[in-house]
């Protein structure tokens, strides 16, 4: 910077030098987050740890070099996908040899033909034949018992599923079919038949008689008036 003190200006010059500061800081914080990313990728590929020493020694002393090392020494596979392919493999290995592995994600160990739990994780895995003198271990997947052929309790369920289904359907029909009770009618008719007419001519006979006595003690008083004035 001394051979340009009498070509740039001060501020010239401070600018560049404030440049070159930022430009370093941008090379330190690329390297610090190299340095994370390998501290990150190791611990998802291995539990060694010789070899996650070893990974971090190499992105901390050889910055923007020891990357591209990394990349080539690193484990290929990660722990994820190393459990995916082992889980495969025991599936595959249970489809060709018929055997049995526990159904719980984080055990998967396989089972032995006269085990009826886990006993690695104690879940259920098999249940004894319905048929109680059998008494023959069947696995989930079985429909029928090897020893005496007796269905397994999924068999029975879907057979006795269509009966249970008509029994259903004919109390719906019948429930349809059933006719709501209809509501008394009334009949006039009856009413007056059942009626007795004959008291209510008595009725009318009393009520005339009583009027007649009762128009005859009014003239008898006015009679009486009259044949005896006052004075």
């Amino acid at each position: 910077m001394e051979l340009f003190d009498g070509i740039l200006s001060d501020q010239i010059q401070s600018f560049f030098r404030y440049i070159g500061y930022g430009f370093l800081f941008y090379l330190l914080l690329i390297w610090f987050a190299s340095v994370v990313w390998v501290v990150r990728d190791i611990a998802n590929r291995t539990k060694d740890p010789i070899s996650i020493f070893v990974a971090v020694a190499i992105s901390l002393l050889l910055p923007f070099v020891g990357l591209p090392i990394y990349f080539i020494l690193r484990p290929s596979v990660t722990l994820n996908q190393s459990f995916e392919n082992s889980i495969e493999q025991q599936l595959l290995l249970t489809e060709m040899y018929n055997i049995d592995i526990c159904s719980n994600a984080r055990c998967r160990k396989p089972l032995k033909e006269n085990w009826i739990t886990c006993v690695y994780c104690g879940r259920q895995e098999r249940k004894l034949c319905t048929k109680p003198d059998c008494k023959t271990v069947m696995a989930k997947k079985w429909a029928f018992c090897p020893t005496c052929s007796a269905p397994s309790e999924a068999v029975q369920q879907a057979r006795q599923a269509p009966g249970q289904r008509n029994l259903n359907n004919k109390n719906q029909t019948g429930i349809k079919q059933a006719k709501p009770k209809s509501a008394p009618s009334f009949n006039i008719t009856k009413v007056l038949n059942q009626f007795d007419f004959s008291k209510l001519k008595n009725l009318k006979s009393n009520r005339n008689n009583v009027n007649k006595k009762i128009d005859q003690l009014i003239k008898e008083k006015k009679d009486k008036t009259e044949n005896n004035p006052r004075n």
